[in-house]
């Protein structure tokens, strides 16, 4: 069964992270992924797989890019490290536009799936824009995102010593 997946297309650098997601994602249920992370054949692969792998990988490089971007690369490896350099920029500018985001992030109980769909994406963004977040910060930004009348679950976090993974879900109920 041939499954037809559609591209993902990168415009002009746009929602570079999401793009990236998305074409991983596809990297993957063509089995190529590994042609796209790796400089060098891992061991565990076959060379006919590798020589496979890299050929899916860039077709599909040249199907979602412009192609003047990827054309002197030689691998696929090559081609992602090329996108990354040009549009994962680490810019504090941006991690101030990212923090100013979730600063002004408010939850609210009647939309607390929504609320940490966005929580999470912004503090991914904020990674991807070069930022460290430890759990530490982490926390610190959900307690400022909490309404006055969540104020007890502030207190209990403090006698939790859980990482942050495990802390989101227990806020989130």
């Amino acid at each position: 069964m041939d499954m037809s997946i559609a591209v993902p297309q990168l415009k002009n650098g746009e929602d570079f992270e999401k793009w990236r997601f998305k074409f991983n994602l596809v990297l993957d249920l063509k089995a190529c992924k590994v042609a796209a992370e790796s400089r060098d054949k891992p061991a565990s692969v076959k060379e006919d797989d590798w020589t496979l792998a890299q050929k899916k990988a860039k077709v599909l490089f040249s199907q979602a890019v412009d192609t003047d971007l990827i054309i002197e690369c030689e691998t696929a490896f090559e081609m992602m490290n090329k996108l990354d350099g040009l549009y994962m920029k680490k810019s504090e500018a941006k991690q101030a536009l990212i923090e100013r985001r979730i600063s002004r992030l408010r939850y609210d109980i009647s939309h607390h799936e929504e609320f940490f769909t966005k929580f999470e994406g912004l503090i991914r963004d904020l990674k991807n824009a070069g930022g460290t977040v430890d759990r530490k910060r982490k926390l610190s930004y959900l307690i400022i995102a909490l309404p006055d009348s969540l104020d007890h679950i502030t207190e209990t976090i403090d006698l939790i010593r859980k990482s942050s993974e495990q802390l989101i879900p227990f806020v989130k109920n």
